[in-house]
């Protein structure tokens, strides 16, 4: 790691944990869902999502700004999980935020008895696939031409989540 990388690891803007989503902040994941790539959902379905707790949905914020630069939502039903949406601003990415947040996503949904976690990610995305793998998932299949505009497959990924530990007394 170079020096220039190791302070954009310890950037103080986001020092703080990875808060609840709110549904105030679905105009701002709307604008960043654009902003990175993705598909912006409605408002409104984030704003839903921020309120029905079937899951998770984390955001994190610039503590200079107040921007929201990182969100993760995780949907389910029990016992299965899946990762719906995850983005980075493409200004604050390669500082480990996205495995922040993924780990703080997933650690609440363990305490409430969700075992398992899927996603799909473009195969064309390599540094996101590269991020799951490294946080557990494995690919457990493919499905070819899922994806238009530009057309690429889909690589089908899970993880095991395994029960959290329990503290020693």
């Amino acid at each position: 790691m170079t020096v220039r990388e190791s302070k954009q690891l310890r950037d103080p803007r986001f020092a703080g944990m990875p808060r609840e989503a709110r549904p105030g902040d679905a105009e701002e994941v709307r604008r960043l869902a654009s902003a990175s790539g993705l598909t912006p959902w409605a408002s409104e379905t984030y704003r839903k999502y921020a309120l029905d707790g079937r899951g998770a949905f984390q955001v994190i914020e610039d503590a200079t700004s107040g921007r929201l630069v990182a969100y993760c939502l995780l949907r389910g039903s029990l016992p299965e999980l899946e990762l719906l949406q995850v983005a980075v601003a493409p200004s604050v990415r390669r500082r480990q935020l996205g495995s922040r947040l993924l780990r703080a996503c997933l650690d609440p949904v363990r305490r409430e008895g969700f075992t398992e976690c899927f996603l799909e990610v473009r195969s064309a995305a390599t540094a996101a696939g590269a991020l799951y793998r490294s946080l557990g998932f494995r690919e457990i299949g493919r499905r070819a031409g899922y994806y238009s505009n530009p057309r690429d497959d889909a690589i089908l990924m899970a993880k095991r989540l395994d029960a959290p530990r329990k503290a020693r007394s």
